[in-house]
């Protein structure tokens, strides 16, 4: 699928300008070292989010490979497969469209996290979305997705 919008001078900036990497640095750097930020976030997550996110070192070395095979698989899925799918079977379907259909799917099966969680999860599948109309590559979702993950590593670490 070629890109349906053409940014030639997209870079860093364009992400740093909204604060995405920036957010995704902050909490990865201030989960590290801030035992207070740590405790915090885990009163506001649900049990159920909770349980899905790693404790201690063996279980934060199987995060990472979590984070590498969600980024790659659930974007494969969501983005590259079920573009193809809304195009092929509605092919005057606007890139808006397909970019708010998939998002909300792709928010929807992540119905552990909760109403916030989905709603979240659906933002950040909006942005891969757009990354991928603007670019035609997976490789920027990816990446995005693979470090969203990869910044919960050390969110609820017990020791």
């Amino acid at each position: 699928m070629e890109a349906f919008l053409d940014f030639t001078n997209l870079s860093l900036n364009f992400f740093s300008k909204y604060g995405i990497l920036y957010d995704i640095y902050y909490e990865t750097i201030i989960s590290l070292v801030s035992e207070k930020y740590r405790q915090a976030i885990k009163k506001k997550l649900p049990e159920k989010v909770q349980s899905h996110l790693p404790h201690n070192k063996k279980e934060r070395l199987w995060w990472i490979g979590v984070s590498v095979s969600a980024g790659i698989s659930e974007e494969i899925v969501s983005r590259g497969l079920l573009f193809y799918l809304l195009l092929a079977i509605f092919p005057d379907i606007s890139p808006v469209i397909i970019v708010i259909v998939t998002s909300v799917i792709f928010g929807v099966c992540h119905l552990y996290q909760g109403i916030s969680g989905i709603l979240q999860t659906a933002v950040g599948g909006a942005l891969a979305g757009c990354l991928y109309l603007v670019t035609g590559s997976l490789v920027p979702g990816i990446l995005l997705h693979f470090f969203i993950d990869f910044a919960n590593t050390f969110l609820l670490s017990d020791d």
